[in-house]
């Protein structure tokens, strides 16, 4: 995981991680799942095959450099391939996003017939069960910005608006299941939010996954940052701009009026009195 620490494990084996946002890299995390392959056995040949096709991107589903599937299945077995890139990239950064995960795949997960690789641009699914098609909400992990946010009270209201806008937005397009968004929680600070399903579950499953994982945004909403990632969608916000070079960003709503300056006190009057 390189400079993720493990705090807890917690939900249905959902991983909660810190992380230092000045020295994340491109790779971001992934789940090793299934059973074990052998070396020079069918499934290791037939995994190499469709490593090979997915970084060269001939897609039995889909020919493009966003999103395909493809499958080999030479036996009763096979080996079942997804690759999606995050909507904000452009075509190079997804061929380059395909060439690096399908070369490091083995590496992260030495041996497994089941794996979720992401980057921050993209994500490679491979098993050798069918799960195309199929809403997959667990292993879920979470990674959390170790900064506090100043202003709580402020921030995680507009947080909450914020990510269920960018969800009902994902939803309504359905060609890529993909939104972005920004709000000011100051009248100088802006959240940047982000929402994508993997294309190849209906918009219904899309949805569940999608608010299933903003409710799981408790983790982190007292903090600068966080993530919720799953096989079949992610949701992330941070407070400073991670979008790709393609984000299609919404105007901002208004920023919110500073507050009122404290009225002063004034003291009573003093009324001088005589004695004698």
């Amino acid at each position: 995981m390189g400079l993720f620490g493990l705090l807890f494990l917690a939900f249905s084996s959902a991983l909660v991680l810190h992380f230092n946002l000045s020295t994340a890299q491109t790779h971001v995390t992934e789940f090793c799942l299934g059973g074990n392959y052998t070396t020079n056995s069918t499934f290791q040949a037939d995994l190499s095959i469709l490593l090979s096709s997915m970084s060269n991107n001939n897609s039995t589903s889909r020919n493009n450099t966003r999103f395909f599937t493809n499958t080999v299945r030479r036996n009763s077995d096979g080996v079942y391939g997804l690759f999606q890139c995050r909507g904000d990239y452009t075509s190079e950064d997804c061929k380059n996003c395909a060439k690096t995960a399908t070369e490091e795949v083995t590496n992260r997960c030495p041996f497994k017939k089941e794996t979720v690789l992401f980057y921050d641009e993209c994500l490679l699914h491979y098993s050798d069960k069918n799960f195309i098609y199929n809403l997959q909400l667990d292993p879920a992990v979470f990674l959390v910005n170790s900064v506090d946010i100043s202003n709580a009270d402020q921030f995680t209201p507009r947080l909450n608006t914020l990510m269920e806008g960018i969800v009902a937005r994902a939803l309504s397009n359905s060609s890529s299941l993909f939104a972005v968004g920004k709000s000011y929680f100051t009248s100088s600070k802006n959240i940047s939010g982000l929402a994508q399903c993997t294309q190849d579950i209906s918009t219904t499953d899309c949805g569940r996954c999608l608010n299933r994982s903003i409710s799981q945004l408790s983790c982190c909403d007292t903090k600068q940052g966080g993530q919720v990632i799953k096989p079949s969608c992610i949701v992330r916000f941070e407070i400073y701009n991670f979008f790709g070079p393609e984000a299609i960003i919404p105007a901002l709503p208004p920023a919110p009026a500073p507050p009122p300056p404290p009225t002063p006190i004034t003291a009573p009057p003093i009324t001088a009195r005589s004695y004698g």
